[in-house]
């Protein structure tokens, strides 16, 4: 990296990382959200229905892998924490070595119900824009882009408080607990479910200010020229 003329990166974590090993003046580009693609209006009855949530059931998300590094038992033992009302259901798809274990948890409660990636970016969006809060339990994230997808599609996020999950869900925007913290995660579902509308608006609002594909653009853009005027 000392030998380039500039380094970049996607995610704020990054920089500091590479300050430590003595790389500075390090741009940092977001990487862009498709601001159609993923979107609230795209918001489906029969997505809910296929999620296996009803119209007044609290549908949370996490997709991802199925591994102890994402910490997904946190993300069950959360859901069994829930009040039985609204009757929760956290849909994770996905694949991993943690899949006959998440599959079997599954089999024992109607909160959980494990699917499988799902196939192409249409299907994800349209679940994102059916869901009432996005849930992640993750301490090693990085760019954390698929917290940015579902803010696009207008959900709160509720994740714990590490890695690049700092550099993305802000006050207002979700909220963070200690990882591994089951309890706290649940409180605060419930809290982001009570808010959603409120905070499903301020979300979609923020990724529109700063990850549409023009700005993106742009800041790459201006990069690439202060690098060639200082070059």
């Amino acid at each position: 990296l000392k030998r380039a003329d500039f380094a970049m990166t996607l995610a704020p974590m990054f920089v500091e990382q590479l300050a430590g090993f003595g790389v500075e003046d390090v741009e940092l580009v977001p990487q862009f959200v498709d601001l159609d693609l993923f979107h609230p209006a795209k918001a489906s009855a029969a997505m809910r229905e296929r999620a296996g949530a009803g119209p007044d059931d609290l549908l949370m998300v996490y997709l991802g892998r199925f591994d102890s590094e994402k910490h997904v038992d946190t993300l069950v033992e959360m859901v069994r924490q829930l009040p039985a009302e609204p009757r929760p259901v956290l849909f994770m798809a996905g694949a991993g070595p943690d899949r006959e274990k998440l599959e079997a948890a599954a089999a024992q409660t109607d909160r959980l119900v494990v699917s499988p990636y799902l196939q192409g970016k249409d299907d994800v969006a349209t679940l994102l824009a059916s869901a009432d809060v996005y849930v992640t339990a993750g301490p090693h994230e990085v760019a954390a882009f698929s917290v940015v997808e579902a803010q696009a599609a207008g959900l709160p996020v509720v994740g714990v408080d590490a890695g690049g999950l700092r550099d993305r869900v802000y006050d207002g925007l979700g909220y963070l607990v200690p990882v591994d913290d089951a309890a706290a995660m649940a409180q605060r579902v419930s809290e982001a479910y009570r808010q959603r509308a409120a905070m499903g608006t301020r979300v979609r609002e923020y990724v529109e200010e700063h990850y549409s594909w023009t700005r993106c653009y742009a800041q790459v853009v201006a990069a690439y020229e202060r690098a060639l005027v200082s070059a």
